[in-house]
């Protein structure tokens, strides 16, 4: 006797719930190269309810069992090695294909759902320093000195070196967007020089250097 099969459409909601109060594991985040072919598994099996994928925009339908969303263009499903097993391959990923996916289904009446958040890496780290009130200041006025990192995966540390290469501050606490802040009080003429921010992730390293000149 053949066991029919029930979809499960269900959008979680602000709180992380399904409408069927089933909560969304918790997330994961993975990092690609541009134009690799990406294959997304899904922890679950489709038994009695059929497995679904969907993702971005906006969570749309992208796959039920085996069969594709006709709409959507770039991707396709790759059955596991366990019956009932459907992941999700993105050919040639692109910024486009940047953000959240899920696959659900049905596990013992109740909704299950794996969500998977996917990023481009950047190769190179985006650096820029600033300095406040100018690069021009005038000798004894207090001076602050700014340093902003973007990059995918997330620099893990964040430094900021005066003229003589000593370290004045760093931040360690990993961030897709870190800031340094470092202010020099009554400014002299030995505080002079090159001032250097260095980015360090798990890819690349970045720095960004600015000029120090005191107005004479």
């Amino acid at each position: 006797m053949n066991k029919s099969r029930k979809a499960c459409n269900f959008i979680p909601n602000k709180s992380g719930k399904t409408a069927y109060g089933k909560y969304i594991h918790k997330s994961e985040i993975i990092y690609v190269t541009q134009d690799s072919n990406v294959t997304l598994s899904c922890p679950f099996e489709s038994v009695n309810a059929s497995l679904q994928w969907s993702g971005p925009p906006n969570f749309i339908s992208y796959s039920d069992n085996i069969d594709v969303n006709p709409a959507v263009k770039g991707v396709g499903i790759i059955r596991g090695r366990a019956n009932g097993e459907f992941n999700l391959i993105i050919y040639g990923f692109q910024e486009s294909n940047e953000g959240a996916y899920q696959c659900s289904t049905l596990k013992e009446g109740k909704p299950v759902v794996h969500t998977v958040n996917v990023m481009l890496k950047i190769i190179k780290t985006k650096l820029s320093m600033s300095i406040s009130p100018s690069t021009f200041v005038i000798e004894g006025t207090d001076v602050s000195l700014k340093c902003l990192a973007k990059s995918n995966p997330p620099p893990n540390l964040l430094k900021l070196n005066g003229p003589d290469g000593t370290v004045l501050t760093f931040n360690n606490i990993s961030n897709e967007e870190m800031l340094l802040k470092f202010t020099i009080s009554d400014i002299k003429s030995n505080d002079i020089g090159n001032y250097t921010c260095t980015a360090e992730t798990t890819v690349a390293n970045g720095t960004a250097s600015i000029w120090l000149n005191i107005m004479m």
